[in-house]
């Protein structure tokens, strides 16, 4: 069984930790360095077989939290073009790069990355943790068309919705999140209906804007479009808790 811990989602940090029986994988270094340690038994810190991140957003990778995991001996690992993109930005980080096509391994966890067009290089992860569950994660894009044989948990970005954007502009009320750049509601009913299959035990719907779209009629949409019940909004505190049947 894995447990996916939402550490947070939205425009103020992500982060994420997979624990997947005897190691921990950290995805997302978006909020603090001690949201993370807070979520972590003495066990579990020591289990950590390193972090990543999909893209060079501080949101996404704050670079305290980054420096502290660094300092304590953990590695991180992103795309390799991500790298090439801080490093014009004048970062110079030490990070490990992660390739496309290819099963990149990170202590038992094996990612497979996929491009995620955003206004910055960006990827989406397949992880296949330790103990065989596959789990599909995307942020942060304007949409990606692939399709993933027997996903266990899909957690996708459902970042708006075209009716509350609409009225939002009507009373001048348009957060400045940049819509254009991130998955709307639409489009993550799409996603999650190519991906889910029977194997799929939990959608979790992330990065949703704080006024740009309902929580529970994104749930209640992606359920009636994808005739799947499991689909909750990921909040800072959640704990999924996810098992592969083997199917």
């Amino acid at each position: 069984m894995t447990e996916i811990r939402i550490i947070g989602s939205g425009s103020s940090g992500n982060g994420l930790i997979l624990k997947s029986s005897y190691q921990t994988l950290i995805l997302e270094l978006g909020c603090r360095f001690y949201d993370y340690i807070d979520q972590l038994s003495s066990d579990e810190l020591f289990s950590i077989a390193g972090c990543v991140f999909t893209h060079s957003h501080g949101d996404h990778i704050n670079p305290s939290t980054a420096k502290e995991f660094l300092r304590r001996g953990f590695d991180i690992y992103c795309h390799e073009e991500v790298i090439e993109d801080l490093k014009e930005k004048g970062f110079l980080p030490f990070f490990k790069p992660i390739k496309s096509n290819y099963a990149n391994k990170i202590g038992d966890f094996t990612i497979q990355t996929f491009k995620a067009p955003h206004n910055v290089p960006n990827y989406g992860f397949l992880i296949t943790t330790p103990i065989n569950e596959r789990i599909l994660f995307l942020t942060d894009t304007t949409g990606v068309s692939l399709r993933f044989k027997n996903i266990n948990a899909i957690l996708v970005e459902c970042n708006h919705d075209e009716d509350t954007l609409l009225d939002n502009i009507d009373r001048h009320d348009v957060s400045m999140a940049h819509p254009e750049y991130h998955l709307g509601l639409k489009d993550c009913c799409e996603f999650c209906k190519q991906n889910i299959s029977v194997s799929t035990k939990q959608v979790v719907l992330i990065h949703l804007s704080s006024t740009n779209i309902n929580e529970k009629h994104a749930v209640e949409t992606v359920k009636e479009y994808c005739n799947f019940q499991n689909v909750a909004v990921a909040h800072k505190g959640d704990v999924f808790k996810i098992e592969n049947d083997d199917f």
